[in-house]
C-alpha cells in the first residue's frame, strides 16, 4: 500500500510540474505578437542596411573625387 501511495505522489508530483511547466508557455496571441514583432524588426533592419550601403557609396564617391582632385 505505501509503495502504491507513494507511486501515486510521484505521479501527481509529475503532472503539477508539467502543468505549471505549460502554464508559462506562451500562448497563440503571445506567439502571434512576437511573431509580428520579429517581422518588423527584420523590415528595420533590412532598410537600416540599405541606408548603409547607400551611405557607404556616396563617401566613396566623395572619397574618390576627393582623392583626384
Amino acid at each position: 500500500y505505501e509503495k502504491i501511495k507513494h507511486d501515486i505522489g510521484l505521479v501527481l508530483e509529475s503532472t503539477d510540474f508539467i502543468s505549471q511547466e505549460l502554464a508559462r508557455k506562451p500562448d497563440r496571441e503571445e506567439f502571434d505578437q512576437l511573431k509580428a514583432d520579429v517581422a518588423t524588426l527584420k523590415h528595420a533592419l533590412k532598410a537600416t542596411n540599405q541606408d548603409l550601403r547607400q551611405l557607404t557609396d556616396r563617401v566613396g564617391s566623395i572619397e574618390t573625387k576627393l582623392q583626384y582632385a
